[in-house]
């Protein structure tokens, strides 16, 4: 009866309303005979789009802006209506949640749940960690808090310094985002070097398969890692060559080679923190601000659109 009433009297099937209670847990917690019932949604007309309105979606907008931070200490989290869950019929998913109640004017007050998501993100990033027995580490203090180091890693230009290239190229994004699979392609001369990433955790940890043609020895493959770590005054920045692949003599060769190299790589690596500092700092000077940063969600948005102008 509930769901023949909103469709005669609002023009909107019952499965809408279901889909909104689902994906964003936003039903207010009336009762019909002990029983949560769904809140009216109605479907609008307003500047020539169609647009939904009702308490329910007064709601849902009210509850982005919430006091859960202050009052958990949870930074990343999903929210539920306590009237969804028990319309859903999933109490029992409870258990693992925190409590939390959030006031609004005009509403009365809103029984939430709160599922912590660092430890999905963390069991998730172990699952796709790959391992890997460095043969060759080099590393650098950045004066720069990693999401910005992760953002000049991620541009080819300033790849290039790293890995001694004339110039890089970066193929396979997938909607216009770098991950798994996505490819860069450094060229060196009449010699390449292309770095397929096998790992993307974001401000944390690249993984790249690295395969390049070297003299003696055709074809080398090698796994490269970068690993970023926060310290109080900015990033301290690690890059760890091993994994190789091929003939035992070839390996060897290419121990070799890295050892005697790898001062090189950390000049490299030296001249890129540098240049990521001096361009960060330019950048801040140009804007009157001062050469820092503060994640916030409308950097993040603001970076997410960058990356899919510019695919």
């Amino acid at each position: 009866m509930a769901g023949r009433r909103q469709r005669d009297n609002n023009e909107h099937t019952p499965c809408v309303a279901a889909r909104i209670e689902w994906e964003s847990g936003s039903s207010v917690d009336r009762h019909s005979m002990g029983e949560p019932v769904l809140e009216e949604i109605a479907q609008q007309e307003l500047g020539g789009q169609a647009e939904l309105v009702g308490t329910d979606v007064t709601l849902v907008h009210r509850l982005m802006k919430n006091r859960v931070k202050e009052k958990t200490g949870i930074t990343a989290y999903t929210l539920y209506t306590d009237a969804a869950i028990q319309t859903l019929g999933v109490e029992g998913i409870t258990e693992t949640m925190t409590p939390h109640v959030e006031t609004y004017d005009h509403l009365e007050d809103v029984q939430l749940w709160v599922q912590d998501m660092h430890p999905m993100w963390e069991r998730r990033r172990d699952e796709n960690r790959v391992d890997m027995v460095a043969l060759v580490t080099v590393d650098v203090e950045v004066g720069l808090p990693p999401e910005v180091v992760w953002d000049y890693l991620s541009q080819p230009s300033y790849r290039s310094v790293i890995v001694g290239a004339e110039r890089v190229s970066l193929k396979n994004r997938k909607a216009g985002r770098i991950g798994p699979e996505s490819q860069f392609q450094c060229f060196h001369g009449k010699h390449s070097l292309r770095q397929v990433i096998v790992e993307w955790t974001p401000f944390e940890r690249i993984m790249s398969q690295d395969t390049e043609t070297m003299p003696l020895m055709n074809k080398l493959t090698w796994k490269n890692e970068y690993r970023l770590v926060p310290t109080e005054t900015g990033t301290h920045l690690s890059i760890s060559l091993g994994g190789f692949e091929g003939p035992r003599l070839r390996q060897k060769l290419a121990t070799l080679m890295l050892a005697s190299g790898g001062k090189h790589m950390e000049s490299n690596l030296r001249e890129f923190a540098a240049l990521a500092e001096a361009d960060w700092a330019n950048q801040r000077a140009v804007d009157g601000e001062a050469p820092t940063i503060v994640l916030t969600p409308e950097l993040i948005r603001a970076a997410a659109n960058s990356g899919l102008s510019n695919p």
